[in-house]
């Protein structure tokens, strides 16, 4: 009797175990719903609002700094552009914009948010980095951008905020994307009645966000509404979508420091002109077109030599050997291959400015 009595027991003991397994699953999954369903979606909704909150907040930060930039030739509006306030001094405040967007212009006004439209200075601009600088009167507004020069990373999130197409209709558009690449190397030139045909080559980055005509000059800003670059162009072509660029601010910066100071931009550049020249199959060689008597017996240089590297750099046109020699410092030596006749030579250069 005592044995089935254990037995019996025993039953109860991994019946009431079962029970309380069963509970704990129970009330593990009652958890589990609740912690999904009501805690994690309170966060996601949250972060979604903290989001979208710091979007809006960065727009409100940049917004009134943007301007629209009027390029007037002859006495009528030739072209508009944007721009945005920079930094002032005892004296003056300046917008920083595209040269592209004022250049041969007579006069250059720009128009607030305010809609109040104002004559500018033009103090100065730098041609191969496309960017130029204004003035106005430092007390009309204290709406400066807040400038970020540190590194961006692939992926992060950038809008543009400036003034597309038509400025009467579109003026302080804004659109938003990603940064989708660094250290683009891009060959442009300007299709302008104003405008010469020489091509440059830039280092820039590249997003996705909506460019149009019109956004030229004016800021590419992060999340936080702090400016990283300053749109200069897209690609145009009936099979490419949401491909733009935008000058790094720090090379911008460079360049307009030294203008509002009145100080020389100084790069390297060879002391012969070159050019391109295409051959039947398609493909460009770089020839040098004119070069003094003195750098000839110097450098063993002539009418026609064509140069194919610098360095250990392949020469790709004439504005890409541009862009690497303008990668150097004055006083640098490099070495240039090129090919006289049959032979192929090498010299070596110290570069200087002309």
């Amino acid at each position: 009797m005592k044995k089935k009595r254990n037995t019996n027991n025993e039953k109860r003991i991994i019946l009431i175990e079962l029970i309380i397994a069963l509970c704990t699953i129970v009330l593990s999954f009652i958890n589990v719903y609740f912690y999904m369903n009501y805690y994690m979606k309170g966060k996601i909704y949250e972060y979604d609002e903290i989001k979208q909150n710091s979007i809006s907040n960065g727009i409100k930060n940049v917004y009134d700094s943007v301007v629209i930039v009027e390029n007037h030739i002859a006495g009528k509006l030739y072209a508009t552009g944007s721009g945005f306030l920079y930094k002032n001094d005892n004296e003056k405040a300046y917008i920083i914009t595209n040269y592209h967007v004022i250049d041969s212009a007579n006069e250059v006004y720009i128009v607030l948010t305010n809609n109040e439209r104002i004559k500018t200075k033009i103090v100065g601009y730098d041609k191969y980095q496309d960017i130029a600088v204004l003035s106005i009167d430092k007390d009309i507004t204290n709406n400066f951008a807040t400038i970020n020069k540190s590194d961006i990373n692939i992926g992060e999130e950038v809008f543009i905020i400036g003034t597309p197409i038509n400025s009467k209709a579109y003026s302080w558009t804004i659109t938003k994307g990603i940064i989708s690449g660094k250290n683009r190397l891009v060959e442009y030139s300007f299709d302008s009645d104003y405008l010469d045909d020489e091509s440059y080559y830039l280092s820039l980055l590249q997003t996705d966000a909506a460019i149009n005509s019109g956004n030229s000059g004016g800021p590419l800003c992060n999340r936080k509404g702090e400016v990283i670059g300053i749109i200069n162009l897209k690609v145009s072509s009936n099979n490419v979508e949401s491909i733009g660029f935008a000058i790094p601010i720090k090379d911008a910066l460079y360049s307009a420091d030294k203008i509002i100071k009145g100080e020389a931009i100084i790069r390297p550049e060879l002391n012969f002109s070159i050019e391109d020249n295409v051959k039947k199959d398609g493909k460009v060689e770089v020839k040098i077109r004119t070069i003094s008597e003195e750098l000839k017996e110097k450098y063993n240089l002539d009418v026609d030599d064509v140069i194919t590297k610098i360095d250990d750099k392949e020469i790709e046109n004439s504005a890409h050997l541009k862009y690497i020699i303008r990668s150097y410092n004055i006083g640098d030596e490099v070495t240039i291959t090129y090919v006289k006749g049959q032979e192929i030579l090498e010299t070596k250069i110290v570069l200087e400015t002309k």
